[in-house]
């Protein structure tokens, strides 16, 4: 027989079948169809468990090289998962969870010659969970600079795991900058709707 790899590659139907272990059946070997998958996929919902945002103007690292951990306001205390006024993120049920991060990383005014690194990062239960994202921003004399971070990623946890979110001011660059949130303009349509420094939500996959 010959490696599945050296066989041809073909758009699939809905007929089409796959070969797959049914663990309600003591993992009997069966057919499913790709239709049956598809309709599987659709049937996966998602429902609100935390939906949060910090009322802070900035947030800021006290220091180089000193990890500042990022709040979403005043705490919550949900089925699901949990939020405390620091910022850290409990989970109470264990799932697949669909979490959606936006901050806005901003340098201030400073000499054209300098430059703000600063990295946004995430914990699981202390630990560095992926890789952090990295920021190096020329400093401007008369315009300070925001520059909109988002992330987006499913995680499963168990029930007592954690989450955490931090911005970091590195070593290479100016002791200046961290998170901000974006003024609108006072006499524009969206006066009072300032985009907030830190925005969290979280949703559950039933």
């Amino acid at each position: 027989m010959p490696k599945i790899s050296t066989y041809t590659t073909v758009i699939p139907s809905l007929d089409d079948k796959l070969i797959g272990s049914d663990v309600t059946d003591n993992l009997e070997t069966k057919n499913f169809t790709v239709g049956s998958i598809a309709d599987l996929i659709q049937k996966s919902t998602l429902s609100l468990s935390l939906s949060a945002s910090s009322t802070d103007l900035t947030i800021e690292p006290t220091s180089l090289d000193t990890l500042q951990i990022v709040n979403f306001g005043v705490a919550q205390a949900n089925v699901d998962a949990a939020l405390s006024a620091s910022g850290r993120i409990s989970f109470n049920t264990a799932a697949w969870y669909n979490v959606e991060f936006n901050a806005g990383v901003f340098a201030p005014l400073g000499n054209t010659k300098d430059k703000n690194i600063t990295f946004v990062a995430i914990q699981k239960n202390g630990a560095l969970h992926g890789l952090p994202t990295g920021y190096s921003i020329p400093l401007n004399k008369t315009l300070k600079t925001t520059i909109n971070h988002s992330q987006s990623f499913m995680i499963e946890v168990e029930v007592g795991d954690y989450l955490e979110f931090f911005v970091l001011r590195d070593s290479a660059g100016t002791n200046t900058g961290g998170l901000s949130n974006v003024r609108t303009d006072a006499a524009g349509p969206l006066a009072g709707m300032d985009a907030p420094v830190s925005i969290i939500s979280v949703h559950k996959i039933n």
